[in-house]
């Protein structure tokens, strides 16, 4: 073999060599993104739990509501009715 190949054959080789390095790191990137994007997933995963149970809660404040204004209006009839009942 002779120098000239030699030295084409070490270039070749030293491209090849980059090239895998190259790929070496974009598969590092790969990874480490499908990690993130599973941390994502997860993320979203406990926000949306979090959501429904929000949501929940709400509808069971509302009924605390419609409760309290019914005892308001109860206790306004209770003292209308009290309030006639001792005037006589």
């Amino acid at each position: 073999m002779s120098t000239n190949e030699s030295q084409l054959l070490a270039v070749i080789a030293a491209a090849i060599h980059s090239q895998l390095d190259k790929v070496r790191s974009s598969l590092r990137q790969l990874h480490n993104a499908l990690g993130d994007g599973k941390d994502i997933q997860n993320s979203l995963t406990e926000v949306s739990s979090d959501w429904r149970k929000s949501i929940n809660i709400i509808e069971n404040l509302k009924d605390v509501k419609y409760a309290g204004v019914q005892h308001s209006q109860l206790a306004s009839e209770v003292k209308k009715h009290e309030e006639y009942m001792f005037s006589a």
